[in-house]
């Protein structure tokens, strides 16, 4: 079954699978049977695939020093979405006093920011760029804590918010060439092997997924013999309709949060979404204590046709005093205003709408009537759905008819 993802938002993730990589809290890492503890060894059918720790004899410690180094790192892209994930790095160093191993690895990486598929196709292609770096010096002593140390400062200098948006979109680019910076300086490459792929959302099914199967060299020679260590997988969360309430278009056994109808699932948005919540949400992540700077409201509130067009709706004379609310030019314009602004954020067009209605209901600055001319102006079925919460009985009837 294919998934629309048309006017969606997607999340991409990576796990692993099986092996080593994917240990889980109640799993277990083994050798297969007959092997020696400190050697890497291929899965079989009863145990686990294995990234053993070999050592070193003391003439290689005490005259060569071995020092090498594997990374395997994932680039994700599909338009402005840029993302570079390490998912596996090893280190190992040979002195006179031993063997000194240091490792890191990604079992799952979810935190991704959420990205709208737009309607045209024009970012529905993901690309996904696979890379093992392998090197052989002694340069890479602490090149994995290196790493660890990047990843944490990418994350504090270029932090990325729920929603991949125009003004994050720098912010997520800055972070992922921060990373392939640092592992280029880090892991100085002697092998590099990169496997890429593009998938096409348009043409993607129900529980698929990009296994990706990785082997590292077993022994201190980079160039020889490989032994696997696991697999991750890559696949995508169930689409939302919207970033401000936690619908997804899922069957209903795989999540408390699943609504198995797109309709349904917007049905619930509605229901779900509060003003306040969509006017303080961050479209531009600040860190404390100016988070309020990057707010939904703020980004409306500081477009110049803004406060022209509030004033110009309030400043119009009722054609009778006490009669129904009536859209106007003034509010027709504002209403087109808003939802160009926060189409071109990368909105989808349902959020487009609760985004307008948020503005027209639960803005100080907003008196009400204006507020509900301003609805009037942007009739749909999702305002008149948003506005029945929200506009006095008049307004609702003259809306109806």
């Amino acid at each position: 079954m294919l998934i629309d993802y048309s006017d969606m938002y997607v999340r991409v993730k990576l796990h692993a699978q099986d092996g080593c990589v994917g240990l889980k809290p109640t799993s277990v890492c083994k050798q297969a049977a007959g092997e020696a503890v400190d050697q890497n060894a291929p899965r079989t059918d009863n145990t686990d695939a294995s990234m053993g720790y070999p050592s070193n004899g003391i003439f290689s410690r005490y005259f060569i020093q071995p020092q090498r180094s594997v990374t395997v790192t994932a680039k994700l892209s599909a338009g402005a979405f840029v993302v570079t994930a390490p998912l596996l790095s090893l280190s190992q160093s040979g002195g006179r006093t031993g063997d000194a191993w240091s490792r890191t690895v990604y079992s799952r990486s979810e935190d991704f920011q959420w990205f709208l598929v737009k309607r045209d196709g024009s970012n529905s292609v993901l690309s996904a760029q696979f890379t093992l770096n392998a090197a052989k010096s002694i340069q890479f002593q602490g090149a994995v804590t290196g790493l660890n140390v990047a990843v944490s400062l990418a994350r504090e200098l270029a932090p990325q918010g729920t929603l991949l948006t125009e003004l994050t979109a720098n912010y997520a680019k800055t972070r992922a060439d921060a990373l392939d910076k640092t592992i280029s300086s880090l892991f100085a490459m002697t092998i590099a092997e990169t496997h890429a792929v593009d998938l096409d959302l348009r043409h993607w099914r129900k529980n698929q997924s990009l296994k990706l199967d990785v082997s590292v060299p077993a022994g201190s020679a980079i160039n020889g013999q490989v032994s696997p260590v696991g697999s991750w997988a890559l696949t995508l969360a169930a689409p939302r309709p919207s970033i401000f309430a936690d619908i997804r278009i899922c069957s209903k056994t795989e999540d408390s949060s699943c609504v198995d109808d797109p309709t349904k699932a917007k049905a619930k948005v509605i229901e779900d979404v509060r003003a306040a919540d969509v006017l303080s949400f961050s479209v531009i992540p600040l860190t404390p204590p100016n988070t309020a700077l990057g707010s939904i409201a703020t980004y409306i509130s500081q477009h110049d046709g803004f406060s022209t067009g509030v004033a110009s709706i309030a400043a119009e004379k009722e054609a009778k005093p006490g009669g129904p609310v009536t859209a106007s030019f003034a509010s027709a314009q504002l209403c087109k205003n808003i939802l160009q602004w926060t189409s071109s954020l990368g909105f989808s067009s349902l959020d487009q709408d609760i985004i307008l209605w948020s503005v027209a209901t639960g803005m100080s600055s907003i008196p009400q009537k204006t507020g509900e001319k301003l609805l009037m102006a942007c009739d749909n079925d999702e305002i008149k759905a948003l506005s029945k919460r929200s506009i006095s009985p008049a307004v609702k009837g003259a809306m109806n008819k």
